[in-house]
């Protein structure tokens, strides 16, 4: 199943499908950095230019097989970045349908979910967490997660996790390219727009293995 979206080119870029250290992942890379010198004016320094190579190395090397598309978020000209995963796909006979996009994570506080609707893909989740990715010493990280599912199949948007500041940033931009996500090989007509209800969510009340974090600024990045 293939999904189209629109996006920002200012903001947005699309990873491809590379092997880093070769010849295709470097040439793609140099045209990455010049169309980068060229939009921020000579704000590309050496010392910035080796981050940004480094930082695009590593967007390369998340993408995965098995990605619909793959995009990472550059808000402006700096090295703060976040990359973001869309996938599509039928579900497999009796594969269990999951209705909220977690993963069994360290969460460092109950993470927000709420119903987020599309005009596209119907009714899906959105789900906001923190989440402890190291114990020693903690590092705590902030994700956003969509799902939209049927009893057909799935359309899922996932951010690698990163700083909770940068959550706050991302979320706007990162929604608006949700809204434009269509299905667009669906032949058989299988695709219907998703119905999740307020019952999928958890409970407000429900119990976390971990504590609450108290830091206003992670806890505001949650909200």
């Amino acid at each position: 199943m293939k999904v189209s979206l629109s996006v920002d080119a200012a903001r947005w870029l699309q990873l491809p499908p590379l092997v880093d250290g070769t010849p295709e992942a470097a040439q793609w890379e140099d045209g990455v950095i010049d169309g980068m010198r060229a939009a921020w004016n000579g704000a590309l320094d050496p010392t910035s230019e080796r981050i940004l190579r480094e930082a695009l190395r590593n967007g390369i090397r998340q993408v995965s097989p098995d990605d619909s598309v793959t995009l990472q978020f550059w808000p402006d000209a700096s090295i703060a970045n976040a990359v973001v995963h869309v996938t599509a796909g039928a579900f497999a006979p009796d594969e269990p349908k999951q209705l909220v996009p977690l993963a069994d994570l360290a969460y460092a506080t109950e993470p927000v979910t709420a119903l987020f609707e599309t005009d596209a893909l119907g009714s899906g989740v959105e789900a906001r967490y923190l989440a402890n990715v190291q114990s020693d010493p903690v590092i705590t990280l902030g994700g956003v997660n969509y799902l939209f599912a049927n009893d057909f199949g799935y359309v899922a948007v996932g951010v690698e996790p990163t700083l909770p500041a940068f959550i706050g940033i991302l979320l706007e931009p990162l929604r608006d390219v949700v809204r434009s996500i269509r299905v667009i090989d669906d032949a058989e007509g299988r695709w219907r727009p998703g119905e999740a209800r307020e019952t999928d969510l958890p409970s407000r009340g429900e119990d976390w293995d971990t504590p609450a974090v108290t830091d206003s600024t992670l806890s505001e990045a949650a909200r």
